[in-house]
Formats: C-alpha cells, structure tokens, sequence
C-alpha cells in the first residue's frame, strides 16, 4: 500500500493536471470540500477546515474540513507559531511557555509556544497569528501585530494517524515585561515562565509538542543562545527544520516563478 506522502503527493500532482495552466486567478474559483466524521466526537473544540494546497500563494485544490485528514493522506499543511520572550532587567532572556490542556486530542498534556495553530480557510498568516495569539493567550491586537516574522520551517512528522508535512511560518513576539499571558479559549491549560536553561531541559526531555521543539531551537540558534562551538546538536538542529517539500508538492520548472 503507498504510504500517506506519496498519496499526499499524487493526489495534488493529479488535481494541479485538471486545472488550467496560467496565472493565479484574481478570485478564487468555488473548490470542493471533502469531508469526513469527526474522530474525536466528544473533543469539546470544533475542527477547522484547511485548503490542499501545493504552496501557499497558489490556489486552492481541495478544502478538507477535518484536521486528522491532512495525515491520514499525505497532503501538506501550514500553521503559524510565535516565539513570546522578553529580556529581564539583568539582561537575561525568558520565555512564555504554554501547557496543552488535557483535552486536546493532538498532544494532550504537552508544552507549546506561546501562540500556534494552523493556517484555516480565509486567513493568511498575518490573521492567524493575531487570531491564536488572542484566543490562546489573550495578547490583545495592538500587541500581537508587533510579532516579527523570522522565517519558515518545514519538516515531515510521523505520527500515529499518518505522515505530517507541514510549513511553519515562524513569529518573534517581544513582550512587555509586565504583560502576563492568560488562556481564553481553554486550548491551554497554563502559562509558565522560564529561562533559556529551564527549556533547554524540558526540550531535551522530551516534554514539548514536537513541532514545537523545531520552533524552540531554532529561536535559541537565532539568539546565539545555541552554538556551534557548545552544542554538538548544533548542525544538525540548523538543518533539520528545511525539509524540501517543494520537491513533492511543486514542479521544478515552476519554484522561481514570481521571485520580485
């Protein structure tokens, strides 16, 4: 039986043959929606649907309505993730981490970045990052807005329901000293905290969602806070987080196609 990449792969390799060759419409055309049962029926959080999409700027093939499907077949997703940190009086830096409330079906239990969560039908980055940061962490719009963008990461996670390709575009949110994170919309249990040292150890543990991890280390490798000379990781760690999905999901004729 294929596995869920190639399935993934195919199946937006088939549907990208039986659309027309051109431009990126100005509007996007009406796309079908395949939808599937809920499989966590008693998960008090209702699931969002997501577009299958070979790159983020092109249109839209398909809108599956369940986040467990994109696994289950290969195909790949996107999300945003927000560092939150801030430097103390003494120099030091620290950073807001979040614990994932037991009821979440993906991760239960587990640390998280401050703010994260997958990029739904009808937003873009920019919206989805002030959406999570004000459901997930209460940081109000006029705050959220200052978080700078840093990059991407790509990366492909086996999990128990399938093969998880994904694009991460990653966010730095320096915060006020004084600002405490709160959960609102009970997807997270509870903020802490910490040093550099104290994620360094639960990152080492095992302790975070793994995605997560990817997220965390390349801050720390941002920041100096990871280095070659220290942390025999270190080149590994600085590669890892640059899957090239692009040799599945997009012909190679096509991958400097709108470079400004």
């Amino acid at each position: 039986m294929p596995c869920p990449m190639y399935l993934g792969a195919k199946i937006t390799s088939i549907v990208r043959e039986q659309l027309p060759v051109g431009d990126v419409p100005p509007s996007f055309p009406p796309s079908p929606t395949l939808t599937y049962p809920h499989p966590y029926p008693t998960h008090p959080h209702p699931l969002s649907p997501y577009h299958l999409m070979a790159s983020f700027f092109m249109f839209y093939y398909f809108i599956l309505s369940v986040c467990i499907t994109p696994e289950l077949i290969g195909v790949r997703k996107y999300g945003v993730h927000i560092n939150g940190y801030f430097y103390t009086e003494e120099g030091s830096l620290v950073m807001w981490i979040g614990k994932r409330s037991i009821l979440k079906p993906e991760y239960p239990g587990l640390l998280d970045n401050i703010a994260a969560g997958g990029i739904r039908v009808g937003l873009g980055a920019v919206e989805t990052l002030l959406h999570e940061c004000h459901e997930e962490a209460s940081i109000p719009e006029e705050l959220g807005i200052k978080s700078k963008p840093v990059g991407a990461l790509t990366y492909c996670h086996e999990s128990v329901d399938g093969i998880e390709p994904e694009t991460l575009f990653i966010y730095d949110l320096e915060l006020p000293r004084d600002f405490v994170p709160r959960p609102h919309d009970g997807e997270v249990e509870e903020f802490q905290l910490w040093t550099v040292e104290k994620v360094k150890q639960e990152v080492a543990a095992g302790k975070f969602k793994p995605n997560c991890i990817l997220v965390i280390c390349n801050f720390l490798i941002r920041h100096g806070l990871i280095t070659a000379d220290k942390d025999p990781m270190y080149e590994r760690l600085t590669g890892v987080g640059h899957v090239d999905l692009f040799r599945l999901f997009t012909y190679p004729g096509k991958l400097c196609n709108g470079l400004n």
